[in-house]
């Protein structure tokens, strides 16, 4: 499907973006945009049914996008940074926020997650955003 005359894809392969960046959908627009808009303070955000707020609707938009886009487990690889700090200590670092996010969202809610369905258990990501 056409978007005023570019290609549904198009977007997705600004050529001024490193190639690392390219592969996974970027978030960083949308976020400043939906922060500019509620730093206004007189500015509402206001978002689809079911979405918390904006910081859950760019998890959302991430996450569709990633389905749509398809991205590989090397395009997210390009983006992650691993260093041993200490022996076995090991430092992680990310070019995106969201990507870190949703590297760490399982570890954190095994350990955190106040539902029962979810702490200390196997689940996967489907399982976690439905309930």
């Amino acid at each position: 499907e056409d978007l005023q005359g570019v290609a549904f894809k198009a977007w997705l392969l600004a050529p001024w973006l490193p190639a690392a960046l390219r592969a996974v959908p970027p978030v960083a627009v949308l976020c400043q945009v939906l922060g500019a808009a509620e730093a206004q303070g007189s500015a509402q955000v206001a978002v689809m049914d079911g979405v918390a707020g904006p910081k859950e609707l760019v998890c959302h938009y991430f996450d569709m996008m990633c389905e749509w886009a398809n991205p590989t487990v090397d395009d997210f690889a390009a983006l992650v940074t691993v260093t041993e700090v200490l022996p076995q200590v090991f430092n992680v670092e990310a070019d995106s926020r969201v990507v870190l996010a949703s590297m760490f969202l399982r570890l954190q809610e095994y350990y955190e997650c106040p539902g029962r369905s979810i702490r200390h258990s196997c689940f996967t990501l489907d399982e976690y955003k439905s309930r």
